[in-house]
């Protein structure tokens, strides 16, 4: 069975990570997004797949479109 993935743009903390968490909770599977890959995206990660889905981070200003153009290819 496969699941849905959700991208979750400011997702190494605050409400970014509890919308991740939750969604993650609910089956799907996370695009951990943040302006920078560092600790908290890290940690993000491990919380997420604690939930017992998969996380991948993508790490990118989604205000700058030729770097979340690039992470959606």
């Amino acid at each position: 069975m496969s699941r849905q993935v959700a991208f979750v743009t400011g997702s190494s903390r605050g409400i970014g990570l509890a919308a991740a968490l939750e969604l993650a909770r609910q089956g799907f599977n996370i695009a951990l997004n943040a302006r920078s890959d560092g600790d908290e995206l890290d940690n993000a990660a491990r919380l997420i797949e604690a939930e017992g889905v998969k996380a991948c981070k993508a790490a990118c200003d989604v205000s700058k479109i030729a770097e979340h153009d690039a992470v959606l290819d």
